[in-house]
């Protein structure tokens, strides 16, 4: 991979991550400014503005200072990955790390300007699921996707081995 290319995939990852960012940061502003409880659809979906001080699903609340720093370990160690293998990454994959990392980012940005993270979208709300945010679901997503493309990659991998023995 050249340096231009290089610099054309740093480039795309910087403006994807800022992208969603902002999107998030926009959802859980008109979530705040909102400040009441609204049905989209009878028990499938509806805002409930809540303050979040643990980590997913609300574990460990009132732990902001541990959350933080575990927080900027991952998200660091993911781009540190980033800048090792960029040259190996398909597209598909850095899109999915870039749905971690944005989603990382903008619940950090909660945790060190409000002291928690704004969830507000609550599903199921008769069965009690956790409600969550637009940061929640990008990190999700990047992690299930990318779960199943590495899976890909490693069948695909096995198969290929499998083929490559029995022609010997």
């Amino acid at each position: 991979m050249t340096e231009e290319e290089k610099k054309k995939k740093f480039k795309f990852i910087i403006i994807l991550i800022i992208f969603l960012i902002i999107g998030d940061q926009i959802t859980k502003a008109v979530a705040l400014r909102m400040q009441e409880n609204k049905i989209i659809i009878e028990n499938v979906i509806q805002f409930a503005l809540e303050e979040n001080k643990g980590g997913a699903f609300g574990v460990g609340q009132n732990s902001i200072g541990s959350f933080i720093i575990t927080n900027v370990i991952v998200l660091g160690t993911i781009i540190r990955f980033i800048i090792l293998q960029l040259d190996k990454m398909d597209k598909k994959t850095i899109v999915m790390l870039c749905l971690i990392l944005a989603g990382g980012f903008s619940n950090l940005i909660d945790r060190l300007f409000r002291g928690y993270v704004v969830d507000f979208i609550n599903m199921f709300p008769n069965a009690k699921f956790p409600i969550f945010n637009l940061a929640d679901t990008y990190i999700i997503v990047g992690w299930v996707v990318l779960a199943a493309i590495f899976a890909g990659y490693t069948y695909k991998e096995l198969r290929e081995n499998k083929i490559q023995k029995s022609k010997e």
